[in-house]
């Protein structure tokens, strides 16, 4: 992943450019990747802006596949608003679409957010099975639901279980020479500081902060910082 301040730019720059050409799919990405980009800069409502438009071109050209991506980002853009049934309900439609159409990636991905949502409601046995599930569905591509599950034992307090997951998670990042662990890395300062290591904590926390500035994901920012802060007190 580059810097998203960097993607924002170069994305707005060429929407212009496919739409004057009336390129509609084009356009339709360009608007989903913009809509991503805002949302991992704690841009929101722009972002959900965005995502409308590329949903609404997605409609016009019959194109599931791209509804269904859609509707996933539009379902963690609403979580991360705190909308947790607004969430569910973008998100099990995307699973409906994904499910009909055999894609089994996308199933395993959107099954994975919804995880979190459950999360966020404190049912961690409905969160874990949802995880359980998307393993099933895609084999090949788990790192994410690695990363989730461990999330649900982490909030369930069972914080060795969710170190587990999350090693997991971040060997299969790193092996394939992916740049974003910013949210893996926090966790792990998250359960140090909550075992009571607070040097293993700030380590890992100062090194997610230092991850979210080389690819510019600044919506991590303030919760870092203020994670590093707790650790001094």
């Amino acid at each position: 992943l580059g810097n998203f301040t960097t993607a924002q730019i170069c994305l707005t720059s060429a929407i212009p450019v496919a739409a004057a050409l009336n390129d509609k799919g084009s356009t339709a990405d360009l608007y989903q990747d913009l809509g991503y980009n805002l949302s991992m800069l704690g841009k929101y409502l722009d972002a959900k802006d965005y995502l409308d438009k590329a949903y609404q071109l997605w409609e016009v050209l019959n194109d599931s596949s791209g509804m269904a991506v859609t509707l996933k980002f539009i379902g963690e853009i609403y979580r991360d608003m705190g909308y947790l049934d607004l969430a569910e309900n973008n998100l099990r439609k995307s699973l409906e679409i994904s499910f009909s159409r055999g894609d089994s990636s996308n199933c395993a991905t959107v099954l994975s957010d919804m995880s979190l949502v459950f999360v966020d409601r404190g049912q961690y046995h409905h969160a874990e099975e949802v995880c359980l599930r998307a393993l099933e569905f895609d084999k090949d591509n788990v790192a994410i639901t690695y990363n989730n599950l461990g999330l649900v034992y982490h909030m369930w307090g069972q914080y060795d279980r969710a170190l587990e997951y999350y090693e997991k998670s971040i060997l299969i990042k790193e092996d394939k020479g992916i740049q974003d662990i910013v949210a893996m890395l926090n966790n792990f300062g998250n359960i140090y500081e909550l075992k009571g290591n607070y040097n293993k904590s700030l380590e890992y926390y100062k090194k997610s902060l230092s991850n979210a500035i080389d690819i510019g994901a600044e919506s991590y920012y303030r919760t870092i910082i203020l994670n590093i802060m707790r650790c001094y007190l």
